[in-house]
């Protein structure tokens, strides 16, 4: 089974994203875009795990030995990366207590990946890898968009 730990996005801020997405995803209706029920907020990848009830028992553990509070996110652009293929995501400003979730958990969870970067984001379309002059228009147009998400 792939598992993934991730934040969920509440109710109301996935109406919100998929109101302010209306337009482009009507001028790019040929992406394959992400159902707004399934937005989330991707803080590790464990791929597939072969006793994800042991995985999800430590998570839990040092959720709570680490005492994480609650925070806000607040969703303010979007943009594009290519990793096999084009995706479209959301970014949201980094917030300390995330950050120091996200880096004291990595040690704990054997992830030894570069994370020395790590940017919260939420994926919501992807596409085949587009002409340079697509990539560009894409790019603009996100540029162009205001986002305005908190939860």
């Amino acid at each position: 089974m792939k598992l993934f730990l991730a934040i969920e996005v509440p109710q109301s801020a996935k109406k919100k994203y998929a109101r302010q997405l209306q337009q482009l995803h009507a001028d790019y209706a040929n992406f394959h875009w992400i159902d707004p029920e399934l937005y989330h907020v991707t803080l590790f990848f464990f791929g597939e795990q072969e006793n994800p009830d042991k995985l999800i028992s430590q998570i839990e553990q040092l959720v709570y030995d680490l005492g994480t509070k609650p925070f806000h996110m607040y969703g303010f652009s979007a943009d594009l990366f290519m990793k096999g293929k084009l995706l479209m995501y959301a970014n949201f400003h980094k917030c300390k207590p995330l950050l120091d979730l996200v880096y004291d958990m990595k040690p704990t969870l054997k992830l030894y990946e570069d994370m020395d970067v790590f940017m919260p984001h939420m994926t919501i379309a992807h596409y085949k890898i587009p002409s340079k002059q697509q990539y560009l228009l894409i790019r603009k147009k996100l540029q162009q968009m205001e986002f305005d998400v908190d939860f």
